[in-house]
């Protein structure tokens, strides 16, 4: 060590310098990181989340010109966002599913239990498959705003989604697929297999297709105004059995478009995929509300414009786990419970 770099060593750590260690403190590269910054040859920079869907966070970030350091940065950078990223996720749970259903309606009118749906869906860690069938022609836009905030999507027409090898694309996110059920019928078998299955054969080759499907479906000559109107329109395809929740897209007026910058896109996208990793648990009590309100269901299933079936229940489960998830929840509350009896008895509903 030469006289200058021992001189280097011998300053006081600056109190930011001081503080980032202690964060860092019991990771395998801590040490090495102190060396680098007594020796002067990385320095810890303060920086801003620039988000504007909720007060401002920062987090530090180790700065060096030497390239031979920079898989060191690399990790310990991913560290000191995700230290930050923790403090401000919590201040955002408590909004999250409200903030983030704003953002997807802020071009689509109508079809409320729809938007409440999907919003849950980008925090289902299970597949969990939505259809929205009707005239609304929003619907479009609905889906493409959700396959925008997941973490992982996938975007395509029905025509060609299987060509486009789509659910591979989308494996272990969203599959947003307009007019689904426009599907060419050879098409339409191959598709089925791969939801079922989780993967496709393509050319003597495996692809995973484990995806969340968002579907959207128009029914000829416009959407009927009965309920046995509606139902015979519902197309007779094995694919529908797929699908937990079936939402009409009724006719409605224009919605304002709200614009998100790219700094809150890409904030959402990072605390869906941290939501996603939390594992929830539904109390035997709570899961048996759920089946005797999925029973209570089916009693008045000749009010409802389609079947109430074990995907229905499926579908109660799913939506009251994922919106604990986006609470930053282990658990399922009583809120999760509502939010998902509500979404679900809801959408049921023709009016």
């Amino acid at each position: 060590m030469g006289v200058l770099d021992f001189f280097k060593r011998a300053l006081p750590l600056s109190d930011n310098d001081q503080y980032c260690l202690e964060l860092l403190e019991g990771d395998e590269d801590c040490n090495q990181v102190r060396r680098i910054i007594k020796d002067k040859k990385a320095k810890f920079l303060l920086q801003k989340f620039n988000i504007s869907i909720l007060q401002d966070g920062d987090y530090f970030q180790l700065i060096s010109e030497l390239p031979e350091l920079n898989e060191l940065l690399i990790k310990i950078n991913l560290n000191l966002k995700l230290l930050g990223q923790k403090e401000i996720f919590s201040r955002f749970s408590d909004n999250a599913f409200y903030t983030i259903r704003k953002i997807i309606s802020s071009n689509v009118a109508g079809m409320g239990q729809a938007k409440s749906a999907v919003a849950l869906q980008l925090f289902s860690k299970e597949d969990l498959h939505i259809l929205i069938f009707g005239e609304n022609t929003s619907k479009r836009e609905l889906i493409n705003n959700t396959a925008y905030l997941s973490p992982i999507s996938a975007v395509s027409q029905a025509s060609s989604a299987m060509s486009d090898n789509i659910l591979f694309h989308a494996n272990g996110g969203i599959c947003a697929i307009h007019e689904l059920l426009v599907m060419h019928r050879l098409d339409k078998s191959d598709f089925y297999d791969a939801m079922s299955q989780g993967y496709l054969i393509k050319d003597k080759m495996r692809y995973d297709t484990k995806a969340k499907i968002l579907a959207t479906s128009t029914p000829s000559g416009g959407l009927a105004r009965t309920l046995e109107g509606i139902r015979r329109q519902l197309p007779e395809s094995k694919i529908m059995n797929k699908f937990h929740l079936i939402f009409l897209a009724k006719s409605a007026s224009a919605a304002q478009k709200i614009g998100i910058k790219n700094e809150d896109r890409d904030f959402i996208k990072e605390y869906i995929n941290y939501a996603n990793q939390i594992e929830v648990l539904l109390s035997k009590d709570f899961e048996e509300h759920l089946k005797q309100f999925a029973l209570a269901l089916k009693k008045k299933e000749h009010y409802f414009f389609t079947d109430v079936d074990d995907n229905l229940l499926t579908a109660l489960v799913l939506l009251a786990k994922a919106s604990a998830r986006s609470r930053l929840s282990t658990t399922v509350s009583v809120l999760d419970i509502e939010r998902a009896k509500e979404i679900v008895f809801e959408g049921l509903k023709t009016n």
